[in-house]
């Protein structure tokens, strides 16, 4: 996946600084290549190589002014692309635009794979790069107190903070919580995404105690696969192992227990049955289950789904402290908001089908809420008539369709990492491709392409 690294040096570099310092950075593996190709071309005109960008002084428009107060170079490693820009505005431009004259400085951009530290730790050691060559190519006297702190550049509001703002001006009552992950609930959630377990837990959930005999005797030949899914269930914590007494005579149950030697030590074993007179010792004792309190968290609202989807993003690089968990607003809620790549994403989770009669109000959730992106997770499918609503959702946005993203249906849960990984894919490449647009106008050269092809 591609990712676009960026830092601001804000240092007041003027026009004339550019050349020297990309001449300072000139080596045999750092090559300027808008410098080569301009000397390439010169050479071949048998003229003097030119490194001013042209303006057309017969259309003197906004674009080619804020164009010829940028000077751009692009360095390529094996693994990355390399960006520097010099901006040094034009007050007076500026002024006659109506434009807040940007800052005077430096930026880099690295594009590359996605590497996560790596990443970063390779942009600052050429942001190093270009500070020494500005030290060793203008005069000293002049740069001695220019800043060698790197920033990353501003932003613009977080698309979390940005809704949580809206709301609070419309005040509107929100209860938005922070994603919580923890070794055991992930671990749990990992046993309820095999639906045989899920089905189970349900079982024992809905009948309160459940005998081990009765549970594996309804299974047939599926008793096997049944044990091994109480196994997983018990070892994980989501249920509890218990001891019922009963009447051997009657089949009346007499006392429940999570220790059997409380049956057979201390006072509880002298205890006799009130149905038959037999010591509790001598009566039929039974194995079976109940439901655990983490249990019953999970599978409260389904949110073992939330745990379980968290996870996967959270592996797929999208950090914890961007994933919000139940939005609720009135009777409105929303199982899960994350931000990433700069969007906004909403997601729907069922542990079942997903049906025409979600859809409408799940799109009315993402308008709502202004989401860039909106998926569906479901376990089981979504169905035809879903996916129609959606279709006439999206054919019928008129003048928002070009602004609106078509859903991203899942079904089943074997195909979440790899539709959401085509789909932060997509996002990344459009997150390049805006980043670059400005940058690959001023040289002439599609960047975010040549990324794409390089990638």
């Amino acid at each position: 996946m591609l990712a676009i690294d960026e830092r601001w040096l804000e240092v007041p570099v003027e026009k004339k600084d550019f050349r020297l310092v990309v001449e300072a950075l000139r080596s045999d593996d750092w090559v300027p290549a808008i410098a080569e190709s301009r000397e390439s071309f010169y050479r071949l005109a048998s003229s003097p190589p030119d490194y001013e960008i042209y303006v057309d002084a017969r259309t003197p428009s906004a674009s080619e002014r804020e164009t010829a107060n940028t000077n751009i170079e692009v360095f390529f490693t094996p693994d990355a692309i390399y960006i520097v820009r010099f901006v040094h505005p034009d007050a007076n431009w500026a002024r006659r635009f109506g434009r807040q004259e940007d800052e005077r400085g430096i930026r880099v951009m690295r594009v590359a794979n996605s590497g996560g530290a790596s990443n970063k730790a390779q942009i600052d050691e050429f942001c190093d790069m270009v500070r020494a060559a500005i030290a060793s190519s203008l005069d000293g006297r002049r740069v001695r107190h220019w800043s060698s702190a790197w920033e990353e550049p501003r932003t613009t509001i977080s698309p979390l903070a940005r809704l949580r703002s809206r709301l609070a001006s419309e005040e509107v009552p929100l209860a938005l919580k922070e994603a919580v992950l923890d070794e055991d609930s992930v671990a749990r959630s990992e046993v309820l995404s095999e639906k045989r377990s899920r089905e189970l837990l349900i079982e024992i959930a809905q009948a309160r105690f459940a005998r081990e005999e009765d549970v594996l005797s309804r299974r047939g030949k599926a008793k096997e696969d049944t044990a091994d899914s109480l196994d997983a269930l018990k070892s994980s914590g989501l249920i509890v192992t218990e001891y019922v007494l009963q009447c051997t005579r009657h089949g009346a149950p007499l006392i429940r227990v999570t220790d059997r030697s409380e049956l057979t030590d201390g006072p509880t074993s002298a205890l006799r049955c009130a149905n038959c007179g037999k010591s509790f010792a001598d009566e039929t004792l039974s194995e079976g289950y109940s439901i655990s309190d983490p249990g019953r968290a999970l599978s409260q609202g389904s949110h073992w789904m939330t745990v379980w989807t968290t996870q996967r993003l959270v592996e797929l690089g999208v950090p914890l402290d961007a994933v919000a968990w139940n939005l609720e607003e009135s009777s409105e809620e929303v199982d899960l908001l994350f931000e990433h790549l700069g969007r906004l994403w909403i997601v729907e989770l069922k542990d079942r089908d997903f049906g025409a009669g979600d859809a409408h109000p799940f799109n009315y959730r993402r308008v709502r809420y202004r989401a860039d992106e909106a998926i569906v997770i479901s376990a089981g499918k979504v169905s035809s008539d879903a996916k129609k609503v959606f279709t006439e959702l999206q054919r019928g946005a008129g003048s928002l369709r070009s602004r609106t993203s078509p859903m991203i249906l899942i079904e089943g849960l074997d195909q979440v990492v790899p539709v959401l990984q085509r789909s932060f894919e997509s996002a990344a490449l459009a997150r390049v491709r805006s980043r670059l647009e400005f940058p690959s106008a001023v040289i002439g050269f599609d960047l975010a392409q040549v990324a794409v092809d390089r990638s």
